[in-house]
């Protein structure tokens, strides 16, 4: 949806407001009525915004496409489910693991995804109830909604709360980008509405289960989005320690009791289970498998991402490159070599690209402009403004593209940013009361518009309309060879113009057990060895980058 539309339905609502002005009142009061309806019961919101995104997930999903992976985190993320639902929190390095080295992966010392833990667990409940990981990234969104309006009855009132938590559940971003895919923010959306909802409730009468709720929150972020997450939670503990020590304090027993306690409890459990992964996956539990990667991939000194078969040095840091030959190519010089190549994105892109994602669709942004003044309307609002250009300004900074769910520990505060400018439109007075009322009734209108517009166009990839039409034909070859008698081995083979975007080779956490495999070629040597180990599997090659990419069945040498 363009601009355009909007501007339309947002002029068209002020002269019907101008013009109409006792069918708009009639209009507008029972609109809040039925909020006001529907904000009796905070559980029952909770439960009705979480279960309304799990139904529209399940429609988008079964309905009209079934997802696949495409981006490297995908896959990354999927290795990590498979590894969890498998009952394992890591893998064995494989002996011949040079074959299956690939973005977001370390192979050395166990084979397991870079990324914390919390997206691929959910991943992981969805495939062990369901086989399906994506109903584990369905839970996840539907939880975050849910937790999106209860933190908003801890800052507005009900029927505001009711209102945002439709705004959100309405996101088509959230519902498509991150429902209908296997990396997002949807995990660490839930962690940062669980920490800020239960910190003004805090405030307002401590309680235990709202400081183990607030401490969950905590916990998620810490493995899910753990810097940005870190940059939101360090405001909140400033607050609360000068609450603590300030003039409306509670009683010390009150503070031991009902707040330091149950967050100590539940945060020294969170930090022990982190060392105990850590210590599963890289050997030493101060150590993260992201530090891992970083060591061993990751080149500071040419900034980007180098994958190579032989350590090499690259200024003080060891770096690996992962070369890909000719099947019966003896020379020492590589015909490919995975390299990604730095990348900038400007600022105002990157910001623009937050805005736009977390409100949904331009009419938010448009109206929300009108009530801009509400962010300095009071203290509260000041500080939530304060914490989120804190995380916005760290994550925009780094050298990435800005993608939307690096910001997601926020996400629930710039929604509430936008009721607050909302809520300062619908207060205008006198001869423009009729339009502030009826302007945010409009944004909710063009947001399931948009929704709707973005279910009827969403469509991913299909073979050969688009340059990730790769993934779908990836995909269809690993189910034909489901249905096959027996177990098979891919030899992938790039050319030296390969994109780098474009990778052929992830597999399942057991390697060896899986019914297709998929294997990098390296030099004839190392080829050997793995056809030979691999010795009672049908071997397949695949030339990834010609135009028409098929199975072409691999004839073994004679002896």
């Amino acid at each position: 949806m363009n601009i355009h539309f909007p501007l339309i339905i947002i002029v068209c609502s002020i002269l019907i407001a101008v013009f109409c002005k006792r069918l708009t009142t009639r209009f507008v009061k029972t609109f809040w009525f039925l909020l006001r309806k529907l904000s009796h019961s905070v559980v029952g919101g909770v439960l009705l915004f979480a279960g309304l995104t799990f139904l529209m997930e399940l429609f988008l999903g079964l309905y009209i496409h079934s997802p696949y992976p495409i981006i490297h985190d995908e896959y990354a993320y999927l290795l990590s489910a498979d590894t969890f639902a498998s009952g394992r929190l890591t893998n064995p390095t494989h002996p011949l693991w040079e074959h299956f080295e690939s973005f977001h992966i370390i192979q050395q010392p166990s084979y397991q995804s870079k990324y914390p833990p919390a997206q691929g667990a959910f991943l992981a409940v969805g495939q062990v109830l369901f086989d399906l990981p994506i109903v584990g990234s369905w839970i996840a969104l539907a939880a975050a909604n849910g937790a999106i309006f209860w933190m908003l009855c801890g800052w507005v009132p009900r029927r505001w709360a009711v209102y945002g938590g439709f705004l959100a559940t309405l996101n088509s971003s959230f519902l498509i980008t991150w429902g209908q895919c296997y990396w997002g923010g949807q995990v660490a959306l839930l962690g940062g509405a669980l920490l800020f909802g239960a910190y003004p409730r805090l405030k307002k009468k401590p309680r235990v289960n709202t400081s183990v709720i607030l401490a969950l929150g905590l916990a998620i972020l810490a493995n899910s989005r753990p810097y940005e997450g870190l940059l939101a939670a360090l405001p909140i503990a400033i607050a609360l320690l000068c609450w603590l020590f300030g003039k409306q304090k509670p009683g010390w027993s009150v503070a031991v009791s009902r707040i330091i306690a149950p967050m100590f409890v539940i945060l020294f459990f969170t930090f022990l289970w982190m060392g105990y992964y850590n210590y599963r996956v890289t050997g030493n539990p101060l150590t993260f498998p992201y530090k891992v990667w970083v060591d061993q991939y990751y080149s500071k000194t040419f900034d980007s991402l180098i994958f190579s078969v032989n350590k090499e040095t690259s200024g003080q840091q060891p770096v690996r490159t992962i070369y890909s030959y000719d099947l019966d190519d003896n020379q020492p010089e590589p015909k490919f070599a995975l390299q990604s190549k730095p990348f900038q994105v400007k600022l105002w892109v990157k910001l623009w690209r937050f805005i736009l994602y977390y409100s949904g669709s331009y009419a938010v942004v448009l109206i929300c402009f009108f009530g801009i003044c509400a962010f300095f309307r009071n203290r509260e609002n000041l500080f939530v403004l304060l914490i989120s250009l804190l995380v916005i300004t760290a994550t925009v900074s780094q050298g990435t593209r800005g993608h939307p769910h690096y910001i997601a520990p926020i996400g629930c505060l710039l929604i509430l940013l936008q009721i607050e400018c909302l809520r300062y439109v619908y207060q205008w007075k006198r001869n423009l009361r009729l339009v502030g009322q009826l302007l945010p009734i409009t944004v909710l209108i063009l947001s399931t518009l948009t929704t709707i517009m973005s279910f009827a166009d969403y469509r991913k990839p299909a073979s050969g309309s688009s340059r990730y039409s790769w993934a779908l034909v990836r995909q269809q070859i690993s189910k034909k060879l489901d249905s096959v008698e027996g177990k098979h081995l891919i030899l992938v083979k790039y050319n030296r113009d390969h994109i780098h975007h474009d990778e052929w080779v992830y597999n399942e956490a057991d390697i060896d057990n899986s019914k297709v495999v998929w294997a990098r070629i390296l030099e004839p040597k190392k080829n050997t060895d793995l056809i030979s180990y691999f010795k009672d599997r049908s071997i397949w090659l695949i030339e990834a980058d010609n135009p028409k990419i098929r199975l072409i069945p691999f004839r073994r040498k004679q002896k």
